[in-house]
């Protein structure tokens, strides 16, 4: 039995070619915003009592320690694997952690 999203899919790929980019432009508009909404989110999270606090300390301490690898080696590793799971927001995802990590 096909699922809404099957049909939904269905229907966008019959859409003459204008209305399924006109349909493909507001759907990118659509993500952007939760992806706006989570950006605010994670800069909300990473501030002093945020609910990244003691992820952030640790992250630190390990820099200070001399635990940590190099940053292009972590962005390397992770486009890798994000490809790999075929997460449609690497690059929102990378972003984020990209700025988290200079916030540091």
């Amino acid at each position: 039995m096909a699922t809404r999203v099957d049909e939904i899919a269905e229907q966008v790929k019959a859409l003459p070619e204008d209305e399924r980019e006109e349909f493909l432009s507001w759907l990118v508009d659509f993500e952007t915003g939760y992806s706006d909404d989570w950006d605010k989110e994670l800069a909300r999270d990473s501030q002093p009592g945020g609910r990244l606090e003691r992820v952030l300390e640790r992250v630190r301490k390990d820099i200070a320690e001399g635990r940590t690898k190099p940053l292009d080696e972590y962005e390397r590793l992770l486009s890798r694997k994000l490809i790999k799971l075929k997460i449609r927001h690497a690059a929102t995802i990378s972003g984020a952690v990209n700025n988290a990590l200079a916030s540091l």
